[in-house]
């Protein structure tokens, strides 16, 4: 057993990640019956970052704690603190700080050599960076250093020290001159760098020289010596490729795209067009890798981890940034499409920490011919549109704004939306974000007869009802049929059939787990019963294992209606519908419908989700929607952004259905005609009353 788990350790060491868990697969209930011992804690705490590998956080909190409780209770002051840094890197890996950082800081306290404790120290310090603490951060470096310095040569310790120059460049490159410009230089750093270099040649660790190598032309980067900087990236790339270290080899192809990116704007004519080029094929290479390493980026080794939002989503946008120029042609614009594309898949997995995303490909946009696809890209300096309009070349146009401004745009439109806000500043708002997505299509939208508008939304965007924008005389749902996804893969859309729509719902009605009553969703319930053949689970029947059992019987549901509490969140573990007796996690809802499409006659045409919202505070929470969709299945999914009036959405439920159920209207015209009637109505024409519902998927 203790020859396995070190065989399983010296995978995660070298970057195999997957191969480390399928090791471990094979011997995890053999760990889980070992007596009280020094063993099984080391089995535990492999057992843990497995977990953490995978995506299953809340698990291997679980069994690190338990790893540390055992480690306690035997006395082993080794183990103990080895499992209180894997179980900072889970709480980091679930956006955790506080936790994580208390976990580090007993990592450190219950160190019993120099080098675990610089090990925790180093992590505690780069999530204090990462939370950009930085008095906290200054504290630990003055803590941290000394002890790094002083370290004897071994792998472990050239990473501490690759780790620390990292930490410090960062720092440099961050903070405010008072913490850190008296405290070192990117002298100071280099020579730090070029030491774990000297000492990676003498052992002859090929891996850890490639990490240092590349750390190091990254501190000349910085300080514009670029040449020099490039000299050292392509030895450490030239090593990360000879032995297939792919986690580390996109880092430095990276690094030459951003380097090739600097040079080609001090030169000009042919020599920047060469390097703009030189560019663009590092980026794609440093894309082709991730890609490769997809399944593993999410929980990368703790020695190298890099923060998903910090490293992998920004090479996905740099890139995005190189190709689309007033001067892109067609292939550059497929190009940034597919980047796009691609980078809406990763921050999926991102958000379930999984790579297991098995959707069909089908390229929706070659089969409704008036429907034009639009792809906002939030760049740090402007905001780029990409627009596919069938039987048109790619267009693009750019917004000269930046990020922060663009979020605080957006952040003051959400406000206005509430009623009590003057409808004055609520158009003017909705109209400047009309202005930057579509008004400079109006031409060509109008020459092509589109009448559906599908987006694919990029961050803070994500969370705004589009239906809502204002063009200057009328909402944009007034003109087009909308329709969200988060990319063009898609289960193949097909029209429901008048002749067999039948509803499987379950909803609460009363105030239940201290969440307020929903007295207007029985009449939604009834009203739905009214136009279409509904089977009902209400209240104390609203139980999941109901709703399974009944969706495996005899009769389809391409409907299902689930009028409930719920929340959208940016945190996997935050997403949720409430169920009388317990809450639905989205892992939970794959189970009880994804994985039960074999079984039926058909799959789900339509999943509504009425009563849910996003969580408050959270920019990304509707990736928590987008989340939702994807993993149960459905083709499509009606939805809400926040909570609404519960008169106002039974009215508009309704409506929608009584649209749905007639002259087999696409979905995404059925929801238009209720947003409308909504509109024209007396009592519920605000837009806080309509906009939040958004239909994401297959919007026929």
């Amino acid at each position: 057993m203790g020859s396995q788990l070190n065989q399983i350790q010296a995978s995660q060491a070298m970057g195999l990640y997957r191969q480390a868990y399928l090791q471990l697969v094979g011997i995890q209930s053999e760990v889980q019956a070992l007596p009280a011992s020094s063993l099984k804690v080391k089995g535990l705490k492999s057992i843990g970052e497995v977990f953490q590998i995978t995506g299953n956080l809340p698990e291997a909190q679980e069994v690190l704690q338990a790893s540390i409780h055992l480690a306690k209770q035997i006395d082993d002051q080794v183990a103990l603190s080895a499992a209180w840094l894997s179980l900072g890197n889970a709480y980091r890996g679930s956006e955790q700080y506080a936790p994580a950082a208390e976990a580090y800081a007993m990592a450190a306290n219950t160190a019993t050599n120099p080098l675990s404790q610089a090990t925790a120290t180093s992590s505690e310090l780069s999530l204090a960076i990462q939370a950009e603490h930085w008095e906290t951060a200054t504290n630990l470096l003055t803590t941290v250093s000394p002890l790094i310095t002083t370290l004897e040569p071994s792998r472990s310790s050239l990473y501490a020290k690759v780790n620390l120059a990292a930490s410090m460049q960062k720092m440099l490159s961050s903070t405010p001159s008072s913490f850190s410009q008296e405290a070192f230089s990117s002298t100071e750093i280099a020579q730090l760098l070029s030491t774990a270099v000297a000492q990676a040649q003498t052992m002859g660790d090929q891996r850890a020289e490639a990490y240092a190598l590349g750390q190091l032309g990254a501190v000349y980067e910085h300080t514009q010596q670029y040449d020099h900087a490039l000299t050292l990236t392509n030895q450490a790339l030239a090593l990360a490729e000879a032995f297939n270290a792919r986690d580390i080899a996109y880092r430095w192809q990276w690094q030459q795209g951003r380097i090739f990116k600097a040079q080609s704007t001090a030169e000009q004519g042919e020599t920047a067009k060469q390097l703009n080029r030189d560019a663009i094929a590092a980026y794609q290479k440093a894309l082709g890798t991730l890609k490769l390493i997809r399944a593993d980026i999410v929980a990368a080794d703790p020695l190298v981890q890099f923060a998903f939002r910090d490293n992998v989503e920004l090479v996905y946008r740099e890139f995005v940034d190189l190709l689309v120029t007033e001067t892109a042609t067609e292939a550059e614009l497929q190009q940034a499409r597919q980047a796009i594309e691609d980078l809406q898949l990763a921050e999926l997995q991102n958000f379930f920490q999984s790579a297991c995303l098995d959707i069909q490909p089908q390229q929706i946009n070659q089969i409704d011919a008036s429907a034009a696809i639009l792809y906002p890209v939030i760049l740090s300096e402007r905001l780029v549109v990409i627009t596919d309009i069938p039987g048109e070349p790619l267009q693009q146009h750019s917004i000269s704004i930046s990020q922060e401004n663009l979020t605080q745009t957006v952040t003051e439109f959400l406000q206005t939306l509430n009623p009590v806000f003057s409808e004055t500043a609520r158009l003017e708002i909705s109209e400047t974000i009309y202005q930057w997505l579509v008004a400079p299509l109006q031409t060509a939208l109008q020459k092509n007869n589109i009448e559906t508008l599908v987006f694919i939304l990029d961050g803070p965007l994500r969370n705004i009802p589009i239906s809502a924008l204002h063009t200057g005389d009328q909402y944009l749902i007034e003109r087009f049929n909308i329709a969200l996804t988060p990319g063009l893969q898609l289960l193949p859309p097909e029209r429901l059939s008048e002749q067999n729509i039948n509803v499987l719902a379950g909803a609460i009605t009363k105030a239940h787990q201290g969440l307020p009553a929903l007295p207007g969703v029985e009449q939604e319930i009834e009203k739905i019963s009214g136009l279409l053949p509904t089977t009902s689970f209400i209240n104390e029947d609203f139980i999941f294992q109901n709703i399974k059992d009944e969706f495996l019987q005899s009769r389809d549901f391409p409907i299902i209606h689930l009028a409930t509490h719920g929340q959208f969140s940016s945190d996997v573990s935050e997403t949720y519908l409430v169920g009388w007796n317990e809450p639905l996690q989205i892992k939970d809802f794959q189970i009880l419908l994804r994985e039960q499409l074999p079984q039926v006659q058909q799959p789900i045409e339509l999943l509504v989700l009425s009563a849910c919202q996003t969580a408050e505070g959270d920019s990304r929470a509707a990736l928590g929607l987008a989340g939702f969709a994807v993993r149960s299945g459905a083709k499509s999914t009606l939805a809400t952004l926040w909570a609404v009036n519960d008169a106002s959405t039974g009215s508009l439920i309704s409506e929608f259905y009584q649209q749905l159920a007639q002259e087999q209207r696409p979905k995404a015209n059925a929801l238009r005609e209720a947003q409308i009637s909504m509109i024209n109505s007396d009592e519920f024409s605000h837009p806080y009353y309509w906009a939040p519902f958004v239909l994401v998927g297959n919007w026929l």
